[in-house]
């Protein structure tokens, strides 16, 4: 009876393995059609987009370029008012603003994203209200290189006035042996 029992127990076990298997084929298939069809739609609206911006190139250089133009607006009216963050910003007219986590960890670390090849552009290039050159006594500059002002980057105490110049070894020996100087 324990064999008939285990027999039994067994089937229905692989029945339900085999169920399960054809359960999960099945809704890979629908999975995959449903990827497809969307991968579809989505090619075909960024054709038809492509072709509504060649259009409107091509009107406007049929006009000479005459009266201005809204892109945005010319963009909505392309797409029928869905995917004009597609220009500039990721997110869409009405997306929520960042949180305060991310706002913090921007103002922390800056924006991210990508750095290589980033440079100076030209108002940052011209603005120079953080940099101020030291001015001496006399009405100079110092020189870039040159130590602290006066003393020429010689010694610690730097030509005239200021602390004395540390001794050298022999004469800091020499005073300890009480030799005097």
């Amino acid at each position: 009876m324990a064999r008939v029992k285990a027999q039994l127990d067994h089937e229905a076990a692989t029945g339900d393995a085999a169920d399960e298997r054809r359960k999960a084929r099945l809704a890979k298939q629908y999975a995959k059609e449903v990827g497809a069809e969307k991968r579809k739609d989505k090619a075909a609206s960024r054709k038809a987009v492509a072709g509504g911006v060649a259009k409107l190139r091509a009107d406007r250089a049929r006009v000479g370029y005459a009266g201005d133009l809204d892109a945005d607006a010319a963009l909505a009216a392309l797409e029928g008012g869905s995917g004009v963050h597609r220009l500039g910003s990721r997110a869409g007219a009405g997306a929520p603003a960042h949180s305060f986590k991310r706002a913090a960890k921007d103002a922390k670390y800056g924006r991210g994203g990508k750095t290589r090849g980033r440079n100076n552009d030209a108002a940052s290039a011209a603005d120079v209200s953080g940099w101020a050159r030291p001015e001496r006594d006399d009405g100079g500059f110092s020189g870039r290189g040159r130590g602290r002002g006066r003393g020429g980057g010689r010694g610690r105490g730097g030509g005239r006035g200021g602390a004395a110049a540390r001794p050298g070894k022999a004469r800091r020996a020499a005073a300890r042996a009480g030799g005097g100087k």
